[in-house]
């Protein structure tokens, strides 16, 4: 798999197509957070290959916190 983030969007290219009914875990560390408690919101789509636009899947909430000085990550849905 290779990956790429820049403009706000992450991207995951893998060089196998995925089996339906995979699980895919992606970590988010590395990228830039405030250090403070909040919510984001992201939208995940499909784009195949020769695909010029994604097709929209769903949107995912992360609700981020701090705990002894510590930032963490929930999935809320």
């Amino acid at each position: 798999m290779c990956k790429s983030y820049s403009n706000r969007t992450f991207t995951a290219t893998f060089s196998q197509p995925v089996t339906p009914g995979t699980t895919l875990t992606v970590s988010l560390k590395g990228i830039e957070n405030p250090g403070e408690a909040q919510t984001l919101v992201y939208s995940v789509s499909f784009r195949g290959v020769g695909m010029t636009t994604g097709i929209p899947l769903r949107s995912v909430i992360i609700q981020t916190y701090v705990s002894n000085h510590q930032l963490w990550a929930e999935l809320i849905n």
